[in-house]
């Protein structure tokens, strides 16, 4: 994933005082883009600079998230116009339309016009890490593989730290920070994959022992859907949070290295998650015909007791309440 086009989406257009600004449509354009229906971001976006009276800066704001939505509908063209547009506007944080035009220029292939944009934002932001990723980026798309390794060094020495970078790092074998040094940024990220591997190792395995005595017992779809939705809402907080962080991940390998790696990523997740699950599922119902007859008669009772959620004393709990309150933080209104 290109950094800041997450970063810039994230932050909320804030009405002038002097303006009667209708920012509705521009937040349902952000709303659509955040969920994937770039199209219709697009036509929201549009339809918010023409109707909703926008002040400067809100109008800046548009263009910039506008090009966003441009860029992931693979409309990189149309992407720097938009870009080139609130740029034109000199807003306060044009730092960022330059990064994100020099994004939209590297994936149609004008590097040269990238590269300018990369170092006018470097000119305006010195030291800043994520300009040196984005720039290691442009360089693989040239196939210029020892200036993109060093444009990695770079970030990381400028004080980068996000999973898209240390899988860089995997990636060239350079030396990623070891336990003893990584950062706290490095510790949080492996703590919230951790927490969230949990989370959905335990509601697949919810899923995997309903539906197992489902057909053990000879009982209808709608016994295991009772059981699976019943943990659903009394845990939602901390699976849905898991769900999001999963997403949020292979959203970045699949913008970074595509939609083919993505995918073999959340085949590996799944497959490492049905592993663990199945685990459990053999220690909640056993291995004996008879026992697993015995206790799937009380699965549902043991469920709705509370047994298998995530409580107090449910391993990973203040790493799974903390990437839930991230989100919640992050989530806007």
């Amino acid at each position: 994933m290109k950094l800041l086009s997450m970063i810039v989406l994230l932050v909320a257009l804030v009405p002038s005082a002097a303006f009667c600004e209708d920012l509705a449509k521009c937040r349902a354009g952000w709303n659509a883009n955040h969920a994937g229906d770039y199209l219709s971001a697009i036509a929201l976006f549009n339809s918010c600079a023409k109707e909703g009276d926008l002040s400067d800066a809100s109008r800046a704001q548009n263009y910039r998230d506008l090009g966003i939505a441009y860029r992931r509908a693979k409309q990189s063209i149309k992407a720097i116009e938009a870009h080139t547009k609130a740029i034109a506007m000199n807003p306060e944080n044009v730092v960022y339309d330059y990064i994100n035009r020099g994004n939209a220029y590297d994936e149609a292939g004008m590097f040269k016009e990238a590269m300018s944009d990369y170092d006018k934002a470097l000119e305006l932001k010195p030291g800043y890490g994520e300009v040196f990723y984005n720039r290691g980026i442009a360089y693989e798309h040239q196939n210029m593989l020892d200036k993109a390794k060093a444009e990695f060094m770079s970030a990381h020495e400028n004080g980068l730290r996000t999973p898209l970078l240390y899988e860089r790092f995997q990636i060239y074998g350079l030396a990623t920070p070891s336990s003893n040094t990584r950062d706290e940024s490095g510790d949080l990220i492996e703590k919230r994959n951790a927490a969230s591997g949990f989370a959905g190792t335990l509601q697949f395995a919810v899923g995997r022992a309903a539906a197992n005595c489902r057909d053990i017992l000879g009982r209808d779809d709608q016994y295991m859907r009772s059981i699976v939705n019943d943990w659903l809402k009394r845990n939602a907080k901390f699976s849905e949070a898991a769900e999001k962080w999963t997403l949020t991940n292979l959203a970045a390998i699949a913008e970074a290295r595509g939609e083919e790696a993505a995918q073999q990523a959340q085949d590996q997740i799944i497959g490492v998650v049905e592993q663990d699950a199945l685990k459990i599922v053999e220690v909640m119902l056993g291995t004996d015909t008879d026992i697993k007859i015995s206790r799937c008669e009380k699965l549902a009772t043991i469920f709705s007791s509370g047994a298998y959620d995530i409580t107090e004393m449910a391993p990973l709990l203040k790493d799974l309440q903390e990437l839930a309150g991230f989100f919640e933080r992050t989530t806007p209104n």
